[in-house]
């Protein structure tokens, strides 16, 4: 198949914007928690050797699971579904069975590890939260076996925004994209590890602030009333800029597909056809209702590889998907089959070590 013209595309891959309507994101300047922890004695080698950013939390994925009813492979979750907050446990930290304020006094936010559900200090909630919509559901923070932590609240957001990346060449030099995939369990797109890089104006419901993991997405509003760029009163708090682009800057179709089958019919309905993304499951694993189903249907040899051959699997998916809008790729390897270029990305990166971009064009 032909690649996708220049002139046709959907995308830009330079849009204009405005910086003046740049959101941003909001975020702790040093790594929450960890810094008081690598000063307590008590501090275990797990931790040492994990670098958990929240070692004082209590065990959360089975509670907060079973709170959202999320994915247990995933930890995604029915965002329609979910009226309550969720208030999350912390182990305590001393004797006296408290968590030592040390702790948190210079957390601004930070995710709880392993969830959705972040948390925020008061003062920083104390200056956004008026701006905060019914989406964003308010628990508290307390010492486990003990009392409410007032300068902590923890937060849920039933709304979602897409994780986009501007479409690059570049983006695709190493298979750390691999996260763009479904999950073999309940199949739906697993979101990028970092925030965006842009939102798209459509897909922006309200100004209302977002949560996004371990950081707040803000409006320029918000922004500029509670005046962060002050690090007289905000020490240590991190802003990123994210603009907001019109136009896409990436060929994600909008609004972005929740889950892998809404993907492919979303490509399907302007006549492309998405590459074959294969998926390992570890070998203490079984495929998942989502892949079982997809087995059944195209076959393993389309759907399932074994973890050793993750890496170059992952490689032919993005070649082929780059194949789908740029003209040099797809005259390379239209006329290969996906076992001949998988041969050649792996002979490609053993020879050259893995320094290189696994498909030089």
């Amino acid at each position: 198949m032909p690649a996708v013209p220049i002139k046709d595309r959907w995308w830009q891959t330079k849009p204009k914007f405005d910086p003046s309507e740049n959101w941003c994101t909001l975020w702790a300047d040093q790594t929450p928690l960890n810094a008081a922890w690598h000063g307590m004695e008590s501090l275990n080698d797990h931790y040492k050797n994990d670098a958990v950013n929240l070692a004082a939390l209590a065990p959360h994925d089975p509670y907060v699971q079973d709170l959202l009813g999320s994915c247990p492979i995933c930890d995604m979750w029915d965002r329609s579904a979910v009226s309550k907050p969720v208030d999350i446990p912390l182990m305590p930290t001393n004797k006296q069975g408290e968590v030592s304020p040390n702790l948190f006094s210079k957390l601004w936010m930070s995710h709880v590890w392993g969830t959705p559900v972040p948390m925020m200090h008061r003062k920083l909630f104390d200056a956004v939260s008026d701006d905060f919509d019914d989406d964003i559901l308010v628990g508290e923070v307390y010492v486990l076996g003990g009392d409410r932590i007032p300068d902590l609240v923890s937060l849920l957001d039933r709304r979602h925004v897409p994780r986009r990346r501007k479409y690059a060449k570049g983006l695709f030099r190493h298979p750390s994209m691999s996260e763009f995939m479904p999950c073999h369990h309940c199949g739906r797109v697993l979101p990028a590890k970092c925030n965006p890089e842009y939102l798209l104006a459509g897909e922006l419901e309200s100004a209302a602030p977002r949560l996004l993991w371990g950081h707040v997405l803000l409006g320029p509003k918000t922004r500029r009333r509670c005046d962060f760029e002050n690090k007289d009163k905000w020490p240590q708090l991190r802003i990123d800029e994210v603009p907001v682009l019109e136009t896409p800057a990436d060929p994600i179709p909008t609004p972005y597909p929740e889950s892998w089958d809404e993907l492919e019919a979303s490509f399907a309905a302007i006549g492309l056809q998405l590459p074959a993304r294969r998926i390992s499951v570890n070998r203490t694993e079984r495929p998942g209702p989502w892949l079982s189903q997809r087995i059944e249907r195209l076959g393993k040899q389309l759907c399932h590889v074994p973890v050793a051959h993750d890496k170059y699997w992952t490689m032919v998916f993005f070649v082929r998907y780059r194949a789908l809008f740029e003209k040099k790729v797809a005259e390379r390897v239209d006329h290969w089959s996906d076992e001949e270029l998988y041969d050649f990305v792996k002979d490609s990166q053993e020879f050259s070590r893995g320094l290189t971009s696994y498909f030089p064009v």
